[in-house]
């Protein structure tokens, strides 16, 4: 029930840190206008540890940003590496 919700949220917690949206609400809040090299999300490398309901629902979530995804799981599958 809640495995896309969840996928959808680690989306956005990826895309939040990697655009420093933290820092950058801070320095709004203190009145700070300082530029902040972004990182570019395409061509990340996601790592998902876990590889049940809730990271298969993570697994394509990345994907329209041309990310490159390695899931990790306790045991090999296919597509999937083992510890």
């Amino acid at each position: 029930v809640h495995d896309p919700s969840t996928a959808e949220w680690v989306v956005a917690a990826i895309l939040a840190d990697v655009k420093q949206a933290r820092v950058i609400a801070e320095q709004q809040a203190r009145g700070e206008w300082r530029d902040i090299a972004n990182q570019d999300v395409e061509g990340l490398h996601v790592l998902i540890v876990g590889h049940g309901s809730i990271g298969r629902a993570c697994e394509a979530m990345p994907e329209p940003f041309r990310c490159h995804v390695t899931g990790v799981a306790r045991t090999a599958r296919g597509g999937v590496r083992g510890i």
